[in-house]
């Protein structure tokens, strides 16, 4: 796999599972009741921060790239490439896992145990996410 088509797939897959992310936390509590206002709120509050991150880096490698440069494809391993994939996708699946147990009710006493649990699945997963980032979005004068 080249380091572009890497780049572009990560990055759509962060960008989209960011908004995904929100809404199913909206919906959740705007048309299933499964959250307080003043939980959808505080949850979004906490995940928000985390994705906003990735996605203005994202975005902003984007606009700074948009010209077409025919430099030739650098290709990256395969281990590279799986961790690029994986870190995220663990990442997004354990930020879902965690909302729809809280929406159902399961695995946490009340909320305050769903906002800890959440810090530090965040804190957790930004040290490695971030390095994934950091590698496939380094400015060009980086």
């Amino acid at each position: 796999m080249t380091e572009s088509k890497l780049r572009d797939s990560v990055g759509l897959l962060l960008i989209i599972s960011h908004f995904v992310v929100i809404m199913v936390i909206i919906v959740l509590t705007l048309f299933l009741e499964r959250f307080t206002f003043d939980e959808m709120t505080t949850a979004i509050a906490l995940i928000l921060p985390m994705f906003a991150v990735y996605t203005t880096v994202i975005i902003k490698h984007i606009i700074g790239n948009r010209e077409n440069v025919n430099a030739a494809p650098k290709t990256v391993t395969r281990n590279f490439a799986f961790i690029s994939f994986f870190l995220p996708i663990l990442f997004i699946l354990a930020i879902l896992l965690i909302v729809l147990s809280r929406s159902e009710k399961k695995g946490f006493e009340n909320f305050e145990q769903f906002k800890i649990t959440l810090g530090i699945i965040e804190s957790v997963f930004a040290i490695y996410v971030g390095q994934i980032i950091n590698s496939l979005f380094k400015s060009k004068t980086n």
